[in-house]
């Protein structure tokens, strides 16, 4: 994963709990790496320890710290780092949703080495969307969940968010129904 979803992690946690606790954490993830470098690759395992290491220590279960950090990588990392490509997604949840699948695609001009998810719409009414996740990475899709509630942070419009998982060799295949 690049540096930037290191650095927000480590930016989150040292925000809510500070920079000892931060450094307790990357001791116990095994990384003497102080500061990652936003646009350099690191490896998967990084990220994965250092948020084991951070669920052990904040004595916080590995899924409520995904989806904490889902949300607030929409309202805090994404929303600026990338403000006008967010704000350039639509108005409202449901028009962000529909276009979320061609977000990945723009930001691989920023970050050519990314492995993106991929997000298919499979269906949507006036209050609710079905959406397909695949990724060849497994063990993330609550931080996916925190996305989809972050989003209805940004838009101030609360959502709920159900997941069914589907089976697969290889990765991850889950599909979403996002209401709000």
């Amino acid at each position: 994963m690049y540096g930037l979803v290191n650095n927000s992690f480590k930016i989150m946690v040292e925000s809510s709990h500070g920079t000892d606790i931060w450094r307790q954490i990357a001791a116990a993830a095994g990384t003497d790496i102080t500061l990652f470098l936003n646009d350099e690759g690191y490896p998967d395992e990084i990220t994965f320890n250092l948020v084991v290491a951070a669920s052990n220590i904040l004595e916080t279960p590995v899924a409520t710290l995904l989806q904490t950090f889902g949300r607030y990588w929409v309202t805090e990392t994404a929303s600026k780092r990338y403000g006008s490509l967010m704000t350039g997604m639509g108005a409202d949840v449901k028009t962000f949703l529909r276009y979320l699948p061609i977000l990945h695609d723009r930001i691989l001009l920023s970050f050519p080495k990314l492995k993106p998810p991929v997000f298919r719409v499979a269906s949507e009414a006036d209050n609710q969307m079905v959406m397909h996740y695949i990724s060849e990475r497994q063990g993330l899709s609550e931080f996916v969940v925190g996305l989809f509630l972050g989003i209805g942070d940004l838009f101030d419009q609360p959502v709920t968010v159900k997941s069914q998982p589907t089976q697969v060799d290889l990765g991850t295949h889950e599909i979403f129904t996002i209401s709000w």
